[in-house]
C-alpha cells in the first residue's frame, strides 16, 4: 500500500501533466493548483502569472478571494451561531440597529439567514461606495441605508447578495467587538496557516495583479452598459471610482 506521500507525489504527477496538457491546448496563460492529503500539500504552478509582464506563475502568487469572501462570512456567523452569540431566526436590527434601507420597512424584516442565504432581496450586489481600511463596513452600511433599497421581499427569491454579505460582516463586528478583518484572520487564518491572506489592499505588496484585473472587469462593465444605474450610481461613476482606486495602487 503506497505511503500518504507517495500518493501524494503521484496525484501531484498527475496534475502537472494534466494541466501542462490543457494550458498548451487551451491557450490558458497560467494555471495553479494545490492537492491536499493525509495532512500534506503540493502546490502545482504552471505558466505566466502576467501575459503584460511575463511573470511566471509561482506557488505564492496571489489572487483577489472574490466570492470565497462569501463563505468566509458565513463561517464566521456560524461560529457565533454556535457560541450561542447570534439567533439566525432573530432580525437583524435586533444585532444591528443602524441598519436601515431606503425601502420603508424592508431592513426590519430580514433575518439574519436570509443574509446567509441571499434571500434577503438587499439591492447593492453592485454598489461600491467609496470606504477602505478597518472602518469600511460602517461607512459602507452608512451608504447602503441612504441610497439603497429592496429588490423583493425576504424570502420571496433567491440572488446573488454582496450587499447581505457586507451586513453579514458589519453585525460580526458589533457582535464580536473586533473588527472584521482581525476575525477573520484571529478565527479562520491563522488557524489554518493562511499568512499571507489579506483584505487590505494596503498589504498585497508588489502582488496586485488580481486586484488589478478586477479594476479592469469593472471598467468593462461600465464601457458595456453605460446607461447602468446601481442604487443609484450610474455605471461610469462606478469606473471613474475604480480608476481612482487603480492610481492609488499603481
Amino acid at each position: 500500500m503506497p505511503t500518504p506521500e507517495a500518493t501524494l507525489s503521484s496525484l501531484a504527477t498527475q496534475l502537472r501533466e494534466q494541466i501542462t496538457a490543457y494550458v498548451k491546448s487551451s491557450k490558458v496563460p497560467g494555471y495553479l493548483a494545490g492537492a491536499y492529503h493525509a495532512g500534506q500539500q503540493s502546490v502545482i504552478a504552471h505558466g505566466l502569472a502576467n501575459v503584460v509582464t511575463g511573470a511566471p506563475m509561482r506557488d505564492d502568487t496571489g489572487f483577489l478571494f472574490g466570492s470565497v469572501t462569501q463563505v468566509l462570512t458565513k463561517t464566521l456567523v456560524l461560529q457565533q451561531v454556535e457560541r450561542g452569540a447570534i439567533d439566525l431566526d432573530e432580525r437583524v436590527v435586533t444585532y444591528l440597529p443602524e441598519f436601515t434601507l431606503t425601502t420603508p420597512g424592508a431592513a426590519a424584516r430580514i433575518r439574519v439567514r436570509h443574509l446567509l442565504s441571499r434571500t434577503n432581496g438587499i439591492d447593492a450586489d453592485l454598489f461600491f461606495p467609496d470606504a477602505g481600511g478597518r472602518g469600511a463596513l460602517k461607512a459602507y452600511l452608512d451608504q447602503v441605508r441612504q441610497h439603497c433599497g429592496t429588490l423583493y421581499g425576504p424570502d420571496e427569491y433567491i440572488s446573488y447578495s454582496n450587499g447581505g454579505m457586507v451586513v453579514a460582516g458589519r453585525l460580526l463586528e458589533v457582535v464580536t467587538g473586533t473588527a472584521y478583518h482581525d476575525l477573520l484572520k484571529r478565527e479562520l487564518y491563522a488557524p489554518v496557516g493562511m499568512d499571507y491572506a489579506c483584505t487590505y489592499v494596503s498589504r498585497l505588496g508588489s502582488n496586485l495583479m488580481a486586484f488589478l484585473l478586477s479594476a479592469l472587469c469593472s471598467i468593462c462593465v461600465a464601457k458595456t452598459f453605460p446607461n447602468l444605474r446601481l442604487c443609484g450610481r450610474s455605471a461610469h461613476e462606478t469606473r471613474a471610482r475604480t480608476t481612482r482606486w487603480r492610481a492609488l495602487i499603481t
